[in-house]
């Protein structure tokens, strides 16, 4: 069933990047050796979030390493990001959130925001989901082919923002000469706290070049200095507060 359209929302990516932080530290809801989730609540009433861990120690930095692509039900996805997936499927499969009717938030830093678009796919598309599923992630690679990608935005692309730090490098891998595409709508962010939604292909390219010139004006290596997951937060958290003055 397709999801319905969603407007970015700051105070909903500030969670999901919180929630996303947390789970590196806190004890997972949901584990396998390769990977480890946390359920949060949303708010007051039944609306739960659900955030996968990123890249932590080896066995993580082998799952990314893993990138050819294996074949699923519509497209080829990275081999790494769906066998982190497919050990822990049948866990969240239980999960009572799905069938409440209540909103579910997916998100994820880094491998953990590869991971949620693929739970978020597979169990709307298995038409697991009673209520809607909204994604966001911060830091997240492609994870999969054109064909794969398209078929993620007519269940899920209205209700996916994937979150980009400035010159981040990961969300930009792996490339599309590798044969992946993102799919969902991106957001990108910038060191100021300002969020550009969806720019076209020149705006973006202008906001990555002045990104990189502040760079090497500070001797700085913004395409991994991008990616730390509280960098994400403090960023996110200076655009909400400048948005609520």
């Amino acid at each position: 069933m397709k999801q319905p359209r969603i407007p970015f929302n700051l105070a909903d990516a500030l969670a999901c990047a919180e929630a996303s932080q947390a789970a590196y530290a806190a004890q997972p809801d949901f584990s396998s050796p390769l990977m480890h989730a946390l359920v949060q609540s949303r708010s007051a009433g039944a609306t739960a979030l659900l955030a996968f861990r990123g890249t932590k120690n080896p066995v993580d930095l082998r799952t990314d390493a893993e990138g050819w692509r294996v074949c699923v039900a519509a497209g080829e996805v990275h081999y790494g990001f769906w066998h982190a997936w497919e050990s822990v499927r049948q866990q969240l499969y239980a999960w009572p959130a799905w069938s409440n009717g209540s909103p579910v938030y997916l998100a994820g830093h880094s491998l953990g925001g590869a991971v949620a678009q693929l739970c978020a796919w597979a169990m709307v598309r298995e038409g697991r989901t009673a209520g809607p599923v909204r994604v966001y992630t911060v830091g997240s690679p492609r994870v999969g082919d054109r064909k794969w990608a398209d078929h993620y935005n007519l269940l899920l692309g209205d209700a996916t923002w994937q979150v980009i730090n400035q010159v981040d490098a990961v969300p930009r891998m792996p490339g599309a000469f590798a044969g992946f595409h993102r799919a969902g709508r991106t957001a990108h962010l910038s060191a100021t706290g300002r969020i550009l939604l969806e720019p076209k292909l020149l705006r973006a390219t202008a906001m990555d070049v002045a990104a990189a010139a502040y760079d090497l004006r500070h001797f700085r290596l913004g395409c991994l200095a991008d990616h730390a997951v509280q960098d994400y937060v403090g960023r996110l958290r200076m655009a909400l507060q400048k948005a609520l003055l």
